[in-house]
């Protein structure tokens, strides 16, 4: 978990930061079951958060989804990148997704293969991928989501489950 200005970084880790109002804060967990990993990731604010986040929150999440529609077996790496990233370049925010698009996970949380602009890997029908598209701003937070899917030639399955429709914002007391 990090919030506030400890989401701005890509993968922070937790520390001894206090929640304040109108920070992020990005969850990032997983479970085990017999040896196999999942991964996801929500994105929650306590309080109203800057605009720049609660905006953003909405155009991660339409690369998040156009990356689960999108990605089948037989798709290069680099395709699915680019479906991601769409969003973000048409709003001029690529600069601020500073990570990869996504991993497959197994009885590892990142394995190869990952989703990358650079790469030409061919995704294999039945492979677990992660879609985690986020947005950081330096200084004020980030948001990222990220979902499970178990990749088919077509009808894809999300393994995910988690609500991500709208930012969920909580009460600051």
């Amino acid at each position: 978990m990090a919030s506030g200005i400890r989401s701005s970084y890509p993968h922070g880790e937790a520390s001894h930061k206090e929640i304040e109002r109108g920070d992020t804060v990005i969850l990032d967990f997983g479970a085990t079951y017999e040896g196999y990993v999942s991964d996801i990731t929500r994105t929650i604010a306590v309080g109203q958060p800057d605009s720049r986040l609660d905006d953003s929150y909405y155009l991660v999440l339409e690369a998040q989804k156009a990356g689960l529609r999108a990605i089948r077996s037989g798709m290069k790496s680099k395709e699915l990148d680019s479906i991601i990233r769409a969003p973000f370049i048409r709003e001029g925010m690529n600069a601020h997704f500073t990570h990869g698009a996504g991993h497959s996970i197994g009885l590892d949380i990142h394995e190869a293969p990952y989703i990358s602009s650079r790469s030409e890997h061919k995704f294999a029908e039945h492979t677990i991928m992660t879609i985690e598209p986020g947005l950081y701003f330096q200084g004020v937070g980030g948001v990222r989501i990220e979902d499970d899917v178990l990749v088919k030639s077509e009808d894809n399955c999300t393994l995910s489950k988690s609500p991500k429709s709208d930012l969920l914002v909580l009460p600051f007391y």
